[in-house]
Protein backbone atom coordinates (compact mmCIF):
# COMPACT_ATOMS: atom_id res chain seq x y z
CA UNK A 1 0.00 0.00 0.00
CA UNK A 2 2.73 2.46 1.03
CA UNK A 3 4.68 1.64 -2.10
CA UNK A 4 1.69 2.48 -4.34
CA UNK A 5 1.15 5.81 -2.66
CA UNK A 6 4.78 6.68 -3.05
CA UNK A 7 4.61 5.91 -6.77
CA UNK A 8 1.54 8.05 -7.14
CA UNK A 9 3.17 10.87 -5.23
CA UNK A 10 6.28 10.72 -7.40
CA UNK A 11 4.19 10.74 -10.57
CA UNK A 12 2.24 13.77 -9.37
CA UNK A 13 5.38 15.70 -8.51
CA UNK A 14 6.82 14.88 -11.92
CA UNK A 15 3.75 16.23 -13.65
CA UNK A 16 3.90 19.45 -11.67
CA UNK A 17 7.56 19.95 -12.53
CA UNK A 18 6.98 19.34 -16.23
CA UNK A 19 4.02 21.71 -16.39
CA UNK A 20 5.91 24.47 -14.66
CA UNK A 21 8.89 24.25 -16.96
CA UNK A 22 6.67 24.32 -20.07
CA UNK A 23 4.88 27.45 -18.88
CA UNK A 24 8.20 29.22 -18.30
CA UNK A 25 9.36 28.35 -21.84
CA UNK A 26 6.13 29.67 -23.33
CA UNK A 27 6.43 32.93 -21.45
CA UNK A 28 10.03 33.35 -22.59
CA UNK A 29 9.12 33.10 -26.32
CA UNK A 30 6.18 35.50 -26.25
CA UNK A 31 6.75 38.79 -28.20
CA UNK A 32 7.07 41.96 -26.14
CA UNK A 33 4.07 44.27 -26.19
CA UNK A 34 3.88 46.78 -29.11
CA UNK A 35 4.62 50.38 -28.23
CA UNK A 36 4.94 53.61 -30.23
CA UNK A 37 8.69 53.16 -30.17
CA UNK A 38 8.56 49.68 -31.57
CA UNK A 39 5.95 50.40 -34.35
CA UNK A 40 7.48 50.48 -37.89
CA UNK A 41 7.37 53.74 -39.81
CA UNK A 42 4.56 53.75 -42.43
CA UNK A 43 4.88 56.27 -45.30
CA UNK A 44 1.69 58.26 -45.83
CA UNK A 45 0.94 60.62 -48.76
CA UNK A 46 1.54 64.22 -48.02
CA UNK A 47 -1.51 66.30 -47.47
CA UNK A 48 -2.35 68.49 -50.48
CA UNK A 49 -4.17 71.77 -49.93
CA UNK A 50 -7.78 71.62 -50.96
CA UNK A 51 -8.26 72.41 -54.67
CA UNK A 52 -10.86 71.90 -57.39
CA UNK A 53 -10.30 68.63 -59.20
CA UNK A 54 -10.66 68.90 -62.99
CA UNK A 55 -11.34 65.61 -64.72
CA UNK A 56 -8.70 64.82 -67.29
CA UNK A 57 -9.84 64.46 -70.95
CA UNK A 58 -10.27 60.96 -72.28
CA UNK A 59 -7.20 59.45 -73.76
CA UNK A 60 -6.82 59.79 -77.54
CA UNK A 61 -5.52 56.70 -79.23
CA UNK A 62 -2.08 57.25 -80.62
CA UNK A 63 -1.83 57.31 -84.43
CA UNK A 64 1.09 55.53 -85.97
CA UNK A 65 2.76 57.48 -88.77
CA UNK A 66 3.22 55.32 -91.85
CA UNK A 67 4.19 56.04 -95.40
CA UNK A 68 1.30 54.06 -96.86
CA UNK A 69 -2.02 55.66 -97.75
CA UNK A 70 -4.76 55.38 -95.13
CA UNK A 71 -7.02 52.40 -95.59
CA UNK A 72 -10.41 53.19 -97.05
CA UNK A 73 -13.34 50.96 -97.69
CA UNK A 74 -13.44 50.16 -101.42
CA UNK A 75 -16.37 51.64 -103.29
CA UNK A 76 -18.49 49.12 -105.17
CA UNK A 77 -19.48 50.55 -108.54
CA UNK A 78 -22.78 49.40 -109.95
CA UNK A 79 -22.78 49.53 -113.76
CA UNK A 80 -25.52 51.73 -115.10
CA UNK A 81 -27.49 51.26 -118.29
CA UNK A 82 -25.36 51.44 -121.40
CA UNK A 83 -26.46 52.52 -124.82
CA UNK A 84 -25.86 50.10 -127.67
CA UNK A 85 -22.70 50.77 -129.62
CA UNK A 86 -23.17 50.87 -133.37
CA UNK A 87 -19.89 49.98 -135.08
CA UNK A 88 -18.88 51.85 -138.22
CA UNK A 89 -18.24 50.44 -140.70
CA UNK A 90 -20.87 47.84 -139.86
CA UNK A 91 -19.25 44.41 -139.87
CA UNK A 92 -21.55 41.52 -138.89
CA UNK A 93 -19.41 38.53 -137.78
CA UNK A 94 -21.30 36.17 -140.06
CA UNK A 95 -20.36 38.33 -143.09
CA UNK A 96 -16.61 38.03 -142.51
CA UNK A 97 -16.09 35.51 -145.31
CA UNK A 98 -18.10 37.60 -147.77
CA UNK A 99 -16.06 40.72 -146.93
CA UNK A 100 -12.74 38.94 -147.43
CA UNK A 101 -13.81 37.48 -150.77
CA UNK A 102 -15.17 40.83 -151.98
CA UNK A 103 -11.98 42.71 -151.04
CA UNK A 104 -9.78 40.15 -152.79
CA UNK A 105 -12.01 40.23 -155.87
CA UNK A 106 -11.93 44.03 -156.14
CA UNK A 107 -8.19 44.24 -155.51
CA UNK A 108 -7.55 41.76 -158.33
CA UNK A 109 -9.97 43.60 -160.63
CA UNK A 110 -8.22 46.96 -160.08
CA UNK A 111 -4.71 45.51 -159.95
CA UNK A 112 -3.96 46.77 -156.45
CA UNK A 113 -3.14 45.18 -153.09
CA UNK A 114 -5.89 44.08 -150.73
CA UNK A 115 -4.57 46.53 -148.14
CA UNK A 116 -5.67 49.43 -150.37
CA UNK A 117 -9.31 48.29 -150.28
CA UNK A 118 -11.33 49.62 -147.36
CA UNK A 119 -14.76 48.61 -146.11
CA UNK A 120 -17.53 51.20 -146.16
CA UNK A 121 -20.39 48.98 -145.02
CA UNK A 122 -21.95 45.56 -145.47
CA UNK A 123 -25.60 44.57 -145.13
CA UNK A 124 -27.64 41.39 -145.70
CA UNK A 125 -29.69 41.13 -148.87
CA UNK A 126 -31.75 38.69 -150.94
CA UNK A 127 -31.11 38.55 -154.67
CA UNK A 128 -33.93 37.54 -157.06
CA UNK A 129 -31.72 35.17 -159.08
CA UNK A 130 -28.25 33.70 -159.24
CA UNK A 131 -26.89 36.89 -160.88
CA UNK A 132 -26.87 38.32 -157.31
CA UNK A 133 -28.53 41.50 -158.56
CA UNK A 134 -25.77 42.31 -161.07
CA UNK A 135 -26.78 40.59 -164.35
CA UNK A 136 -24.52 40.77 -167.38
CA UNK A 137 -25.95 41.37 -170.83
CA UNK A 138 -26.60 38.19 -172.76
CA UNK A 139 -26.32 35.92 -169.70
CA UNK A 140 -29.09 33.62 -168.38
CA UNK A 141 -29.56 33.06 -164.65
CA UNK A 142 -31.65 30.66 -162.57
CA UNK A 143 -34.63 32.37 -161.01
CA UNK A 144 -33.85 31.32 -157.44
CA UNK A 145 -33.91 33.66 -154.48
CA UNK A 146 -30.33 33.75 -153.21
CA UNK A 147 -29.57 35.24 -149.78
CA UNK A 148 -26.26 37.04 -149.43
CA UNK A 149 -24.63 40.40 -148.70
CA UNK A 150 -24.23 43.80 -150.29
CA UNK A 151 -20.63 44.84 -149.66
CA UNK A 152 -19.56 48.43 -150.36
CA UNK A 153 -15.80 48.96 -150.57
CA UNK A 154 -13.71 52.08 -151.02
CA UNK A 155 -10.53 52.73 -153.04
CA UNK A 156 -9.12 56.28 -153.28
CA UNK A 157 -12.40 58.01 -152.32
CA UNK A 158 -14.43 55.91 -154.76
CA UNK A 159 -17.04 53.38 -153.70
CA UNK A 160 -17.60 49.98 -155.28
CA UNK A 161 -20.63 47.76 -154.73
CA UNK A 162 -20.16 44.00 -154.72
CA UNK A 163 -22.81 41.33 -154.17
CA UNK A 164 -22.09 37.90 -152.69
CA UNK A 165 -23.99 34.85 -151.64
CA UNK A 166 -24.19 33.95 -147.95
CA UNK A 167 -21.14 31.69 -147.98
CA UNK A 168 -18.96 34.12 -149.92
CA UNK A 169 -18.26 31.58 -152.67
CA UNK A 170 -19.97 33.71 -155.31
CA UNK A 171 -19.19 37.40 -155.82
CA UNK A 172 -20.22 39.94 -158.46
CA UNK A 173 -18.95 43.50 -159.03
CA UNK A 174 -21.89 45.71 -159.94
CA UNK A 175 -20.98 48.34 -162.54
CA UNK A 176 -21.88 51.96 -161.96
CA UNK A 177 -21.86 54.28 -158.95
CA UNK A 178 -23.21 53.22 -155.56
CA UNK A 179 -26.52 54.66 -154.35
CA UNK A 180 -25.80 57.36 -151.81
CA UNK A 181 -22.12 57.56 -152.78
CA UNK A 182 -20.65 60.93 -151.86
CA UNK A 183 -17.94 62.64 -153.87
CA UNK A 184 -16.26 65.60 -152.14
CA UNK A 185 -16.54 68.79 -154.18
CA UNK A 186 -13.39 70.33 -152.71
CA UNK A 187 -12.61 73.26 -155.00
CA UNK A 188 -15.37 72.51 -157.52
CA UNK A 189 -17.87 75.31 -156.97
CA UNK A 190 -18.99 76.55 -160.36
CA UNK A 191 -21.69 74.84 -162.39
CA UNK A 192 -19.24 73.77 -165.09
CA UNK A 193 -16.78 72.29 -162.56
CA UNK A 194 -19.52 70.28 -160.84
CA UNK A 195 -20.81 68.94 -164.20
CA UNK A 196 -17.30 67.88 -165.21
CA UNK A 197 -16.75 66.10 -161.89
CA UNK A 198 -20.08 64.20 -162.23
CA UNK A 199 -19.26 63.09 -165.81
CA UNK A 200 -15.76 61.93 -164.84
CA UNK A 201 -17.10 59.96 -161.88
CA UNK A 202 -19.76 58.16 -163.93
CA UNK A 203 -17.31 57.35 -166.75
CA UNK A 204 -14.84 55.82 -164.28
CA UNK A 205 -17.50 53.80 -162.48
CA UNK A 206 -18.99 52.46 -165.75
CA UNK A 207 -15.53 52.04 -167.29
CA UNK A 208 -16.52 53.92 -170.41
CA UNK A 209 -14.85 56.82 -172.27
CA UNK A 210 -15.67 60.28 -170.92
CA UNK A 211 -17.05 61.46 -174.27
CA UNK A 212 -19.79 58.80 -174.10
CA UNK A 213 -21.26 60.45 -170.98
CA UNK A 214 -23.76 63.12 -172.01
CA UNK A 215 -25.63 65.79 -170.04
CA UNK A 216 -29.40 65.20 -170.26
CA UNK A 217 -30.66 67.88 -167.86
CA UNK A 218 -29.39 70.33 -165.21
CA UNK A 219 -31.62 72.29 -162.80
CA UNK A 220 -30.85 74.47 -159.82
CA UNK A 221 -32.62 73.20 -156.69
CA UNK A 222 -33.00 73.84 -152.95
CA UNK A 223 -32.71 70.87 -150.58
CA UNK A 224 -34.05 70.66 -147.03
CA UNK A 225 -30.74 69.50 -145.52
CA UNK A 226 -27.28 68.12 -146.26
CA UNK A 227 -28.59 64.75 -147.46
CA UNK A 228 -29.94 66.48 -150.61
CA UNK A 229 -32.93 64.11 -150.52
CA UNK A 230 -30.76 61.13 -151.59
CA UNK A 231 -30.59 57.64 -150.01
CA UNK A 232 -28.58 57.46 -146.81
CA UNK A 233 -25.98 54.72 -146.70
CA UNK A 234 -25.18 53.24 -143.29
CA UNK A 235 -22.63 55.22 -141.33
CA UNK A 236 -22.07 58.72 -140.03
CA UNK A 237 -21.28 61.83 -142.00
CA UNK A 238 -20.47 65.25 -140.52
CA UNK A 239 -22.86 67.17 -142.77
CA UNK A 240 -25.91 65.21 -141.55
CA UNK A 241 -26.16 67.67 -138.68
CA UNK A 242 -26.65 70.48 -141.25
CA UNK A 243 -30.43 70.85 -141.25
CA UNK A 244 -30.81 74.23 -142.94
CA UNK A 245 -31.89 74.51 -146.59
CA UNK A 246 -29.03 74.24 -149.05
CA UNK A 247 -28.84 75.10 -152.75
CA UNK A 248 -27.36 72.97 -155.51
CA UNK A 249 -28.01 71.24 -158.81
CA UNK A 250 -29.99 68.26 -160.00
CA UNK A 251 -27.93 66.66 -162.77
CA UNK A 252 -29.14 63.93 -165.14
CA UNK A 253 -26.44 62.17 -167.16
CA UNK A 254 -26.95 59.61 -169.94
CA UNK A 255 -24.82 56.70 -171.13
CA UNK A 256 -25.94 54.29 -173.86
CA UNK A 257 -29.64 54.97 -173.30
CA UNK A 258 -29.41 54.78 -169.48
CA UNK A 259 -29.82 57.81 -167.22
CA UNK A 260 -28.18 58.54 -163.87
CA UNK A 261 -29.08 61.28 -161.38
CA UNK A 262 -26.54 63.27 -159.36
CA UNK A 263 -27.27 66.05 -156.87
CA UNK A 264 -24.89 68.70 -155.61
CA UNK A 265 -25.03 70.95 -152.55
CA UNK A 266 -22.66 72.22 -149.92
CA UNK A 267 -19.51 70.10 -149.81
CA UNK A 268 -20.80 67.02 -151.65
CA UNK A 269 -21.82 65.64 -155.00
CA UNK A 270 -24.09 62.63 -154.37
CA UNK A 271 -25.19 59.88 -156.73
CA UNK A 272 -28.91 59.59 -156.05
CA UNK A 273 -30.37 56.96 -158.33
CA UNK A 274 -30.50 55.25 -161.69
CA UNK A 275 -33.31 57.05 -163.49
CA UNK A 276 -34.20 54.48 -166.17
CA UNK A 277 -33.08 51.15 -167.61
Amino acid sequence: MCARWEQRLLIGLSILLITGCTGMELESVQSPPLTAATLPLISTPALVPSQTLVPSPPETPMLLSTNSAPFTTPTVLTPGPTSPVMPYPSRPPEARAAIQVARSFLAEHLGISVGQVGLVYVEPAEWPDTSLGCPELGMMYAQVITPGYRVVLQVRNQWYELHTDRSGKQVMLCPGPVLGERIPLRRARSKEEILTLARQHLAERLEVPLETVGIVDVKEEWWDNGTLGCPRPPGKYPDRAYLAPISGYRIILGVEGLQYEYRSGGLWLIFCDKVSD
